[in-house]
């Protein structure tokens, strides 16, 4: 029997919608802090929703987002707010809203696959592999390589929340792995950035 998945524990709808008004409530009051056009990729408005307009992210847009601040603050619609506070403003610091596959990083590191996101696991999670020997220490990068991990994890993310995948198995290939590779920081926020919930 196949284990339960986050996206569809059962969370009440009144609690979904409450969620719901108060964020929209904080992005109003708060348009410096977050950014409202990603607030409206991932989180459907309470007038989409009260118009039926379910077609406002071209019907790729679930609860799941609301549902896993909700799971993650045992249903408490301030706690969740928090939680979606503090995800929102890491998500603008980074310009989630604007990442796209041209602008999240040069072409040439796609030729050398130091990510590579393709077939699945025999439990349906998404295989997400990392090759550290091609990472090289470079402040002047640092930005760049974690917007590329970001923009994955977001596309990630997506694919479990539309139903694609039930999670993600993170492989990270150490083959020619190095001192000279070594970057605890950044390893750390690559395991930090894979959806748990």
């Amino acid at each position: 029997m196949k284990a339960q998945l986050w996206r569809d524990y059962d969370v009440p709808q009144e609690k979904i919608e409450q969620l719901r008004a108060k964020v929209y409530e904080f992005c109003a009051q708060n348009p410096d802090t977050i950014e409202i056009e990603d607030v409206k990729n991932r989180i459907l408005s309470p007038d989409d929703v009260l118009n039926n307009n379910l077609d406002a992210n071209n019907n790729k847009t679930t609860d799941w987002m609301l549902k896993r601040f909700l799971i993650s603050s045992h249903k408490e619609v301030d706690a969740a707010l928090l939680k979606f506070t503090e995800f929102f403003t890491f998500r603008k610091q980074y310009k989630m809203a604007s990442m796209s596959v041209e602008n999240v990083l040069p072409s040439e590191f796609f030729k050398i696959h130091p990510f590579d996101c393709e077939g699945f696991d025999n439990n349906g999670n998404r295989i997400f592999t990392v090759r550290l020997k091609y990472y090289r220490k470079m402040p002047q990068f640092e930005n760049i390589i974690k917007r590329g991990i970001i923009y994955f994890t977001e596309l990630l993310d997506l694919e479990y929340e539309q139903g694609l995948c039930d999670g993600v198995c993170l492989i990270v290939d150490v083959q020619d792995f190095s001192v000279s590779n070594l970057d605890m920081d950044m390893l750390q926020f690559l395991v930090k950035q894979t959806p748990t919930l």
